[in-house]
């Protein structure tokens, strides 16, 4: 009897470990797209069309993207009433740290960012134009729904270093934001490599 029990406890230990299900895989590289749904939005309500994507390459916790954005403001967010039109066309390069196992969860990233600018001066319709060096910092969340499949809501700072300030041929000033914030709501997916 005390002969029997050790083994047919060592036979049970067997089958736990053959039947335990294995974590799920995660691997160390991957390459994905996303798109931003705010610059659609944002422009649509100028009656403009927009748009904005993103690539990037994966390696271990870390995200390496690249942005790609044009973007039509709404006048109620460019400070001016003085102005309107503004545009933006927008390249970023950003580093993000993911804290899931498989490039999801939550996030923070930081990177540069330049965004070439345009506005009209609304009494004279002469139109400017100048470009922005941007550091940034950003968070956000990725939810994996199918497979490698996700929706990505965000948020970010962006801290324009250059000259702020602006001027017509007449003299007319127009001052970018130093400091500005963004939300937004991306969807994507990734393949592991």
């Amino acid at each position: 009897m005390s002969i029997l029990f050790p083994l047919s406890s060592g036979v049970l230990i067997a089958e736990d470990n053959r039947t335990k299900t294995a974590p799920e895989n995660t691997t160390a590289y991957a390459a994905g797209f996303a798109v931003d749904f705010m610059p659609y939005a944002m422009s649509a309500t100028t009656g403009h069309v927009g748009f904005s994507l993103q690539g990037y390459a994966g390696y271990d916790h870390f995200r390496f993207r690249l942005v790609g954005a044009n973007i039509f403001l709404n006048d109620r967010f460019i400070g001016s009433s003085r102005f309107s039109d503004k545009k933006m066309t927008v390249g970023a390069a950003i580093v993000d740290y993911c804290f899931g196992d498989h490039f999801d969860k939550f996030w923070i990233g930081s990177g540069m960012e330049y965004w070439k600018c345009g506005i009209t001066h609304k009494k004279s319709d002469e139109r400017i134009s100048w470009n922005d060096t941007v550091f940034t910092v950003g968070f956000g969340y990725i939810f994996r729904f199918a497979g490698n499949a996700y929706i990505e809501p965000w948020a970010a700072a962006h801290c324009v270093v250059n000259d702020l300030d602006h001027r017509t041929s007449a003299g007319e000033s127009y001052s970018s934001q130093r400091i500005s914030g963004e939300v937004s709501l991306k969807a994507g997916y990734f393949f592991d490599l």
